[in-house]
């Protein structure tokens, strides 16, 4: 999976702030958001166009911009990342 280099996110938080890095992941989120729904639509209903390059381009933007948010505090997001991780490793194992 590819991993942004640590500098170029730093980068990019200096050059527009966490506050606004934040808020563009907001967006990000919401593009994704309507575009996973769009391609649901258009599989179900065949009436829209949206495609799954479409949905997973937004998914990339959103992946890009939680790396951006892990690049904040790496060691409270990779301990809660462990944490939501062995939550649903226990669900999946179940039987």
């Amino acid at each position: 999976m590819l991993n942004l280099d640590p500098k170029i996110l730093g980068i990019l938080m200096d050059r527009y702030g966490e506050d606004a890095q934040m808020r563009q992941a907001m967006g990000e989120c919401g593009e994704f958001i309507a575009a996973a729904q769009n391609y649901h639509r258009a599989k179900k209903y065949g009436h829209r166009t949206e495609t799954l390059e479409d949905m997973m381009e937004e998914a990339v933007d959103v992946y890009f911009m939680m790396l951006q948010a892990r690049h904040i505090n790496p060691e409270l997001f990779d301990k809660l990342a462990e944490k939501k991780y062995k939550k649903i490793k226990q669900k999946a194992l179940r039987k």
